[in-house]
């Protein structure tokens, strides 16, 4: 039986749902991995939730899906979840470490050029983990640590602290974000233009999935990002691959279309809308293209 992807607009609806204690604050929570383990549902099916996640995982293993992608987690990974991704996972209970829940009201010691969480990098498009070193981890495990004492133990300032330690991580973590970027931008040098376009194409394709996207990228968007030609993209990703760019972004639509269409019960029109199309009849008209086959066709032999 297909089921809408519920979305859990509070903390509480969250814990809830994943069978975990309720929080303390409204609007804040930390857990311990570890304790969590004792009663948290190791499968959870696609889901949804209204406030923002940063985790740390200490040691264990599992594995995760975010924003339309599926990935292992290990050692030391470091990794965040924005409003509205699609989210669900199979996990063993060996997981050490720690993560924080937090709804836009609780941030309000902002720090410079970030009044709100969606203003920081990590928290505007899917964002893969982050692989830290030991000594990293290590630091930001006792930053966990201070707000889980202060939270289980609270004053009547414990608010304030565990604000002034949230800031420290969402520092640390801009910090580790620029480096991944730079070593992005180095390994980017390094590839084609082909390489180059499918790369961004995939995190486009998270973004869709996650259904953060409302207009379609076209292929002088891809173009700029590369700060190439679009006559100059379109012939070498044609060269590289035999197909044209707008062939690859509409194929990757299509795919997480089909996604959807086997995992909830949305109805036709609102796949279409959460993926970004405006024109019911267009989308069908793109899915037929592609798959011979109708979005409803397509539901039905594949549920």
């Amino acid at each position: 039986m297909l089921s809408r992807i519920p979305i859990y607009q509070s903390i509480h609806q969250y814990n809830q749902a994943i069978n975990i204690p309720l929080p303390r604050f409204e609007d804040f929570d930390v857990r311990d991995f570890q304790e969590n383990m004792k009663s948290v549902r190791l499968e959870m099916p696609a889901f949804r939730h209204n406030f923002y996640q940063i985790s740390l995982l200490e040691s264990g293993s599992g594995k995760v899906s975010s924003g339309g992608q599926s990935f292992d987690l290990d050692q030391f990974s470091l990794f965040f979840i924005q409003p509205g991704q699609i989210n669900q996972w199979h996990v063993p209970k060996n997981w050490k470490g720690y993560y924080v829940s937090i709804a836009e009201s609780f941030y309000t010691q902002a720090l410079d050029r970030f009044n709100q969480l969606a203003d920081f990098p990590f928290f505007q498009n899917f964002t893969p983990s982050f692989r830290l070193e030991k000594e990293e981890a290590s630091l930001i495990l006792d930053i966990f640590e201070k707000i889980n004492a202060e939270y289980v133990r609270p004053t009547v300032y414990s608010q304030s602290i565990i604000k002034s330690y949230l800031s420290t991580i969402l520092s640390f973590s801009l910090r580790f974000y620029d480096r991944e970027l730079k070593d992005e931008t180095n390994a980017k040098a390094r590839m084609g233009i082909g390489d180059q376009f499918n790369k961004l194409l995939r995190v486009y394709g998270q973004a869709v999935g996650a259904g953060l996207i409302t207009e379609h990228k076209s292929v002088s968007d891809f173009a700029e990002e590369l700060a190439i030609s679009s006559k100059h993209l379109s012939e070498a990703v044609k060269k590289a691959t035999g197909q044209s760019p707008i062939d690859h972004i509409n194929q990757m639509l299509v795919v997480e279309a089909q996604k959807l269409l086997v995992t909830t019960d949305m109805a036709i029109k609102e796949v279409g809308y959460y993926l970004g199309f405006s024109s019911p009849s267009y989308f069908n008209r793109l899915f037929k293209k592609w798959t011979n086959s109708s979005p409803a066709d397509y539901r039905k032999l594949n549920s």
